[in-house]
């Protein structure tokens, strides 16, 4: 297992409310919510950088959209 590092960050409540809805809806820690949404941030990046675009489609098809990191 990689060595794990502790962090103190900042955020305001909307964000905070945000992270316990998800981590409660999840059934996840505070912890592996922030790591899964640092992954997915990673991934969009790097898809980005990759020259890819990140789209959301509706479950069957249609209704595309493009997704932009900002």
């Amino acid at each position: 297992m990689a060595e794990q590092k502790r962090l103190s960050i900042n955020i305001n409540d909307q964000t905070a409310d945000a992270l316990r809805e998800i981590s409660h809806t999840k059934g996840l820690t505070i912890t592996e919510t922030v790591r899964r949404a640092v992954s997915v941030y990673k991934f969009f990046e790097d898809e980005l950088a990759a020259g890819r675009k990140i789209q959301t489609m509706r479950t069957g098809g249609g209704d595309k959209r493009d997704v932009e990191l900002i």
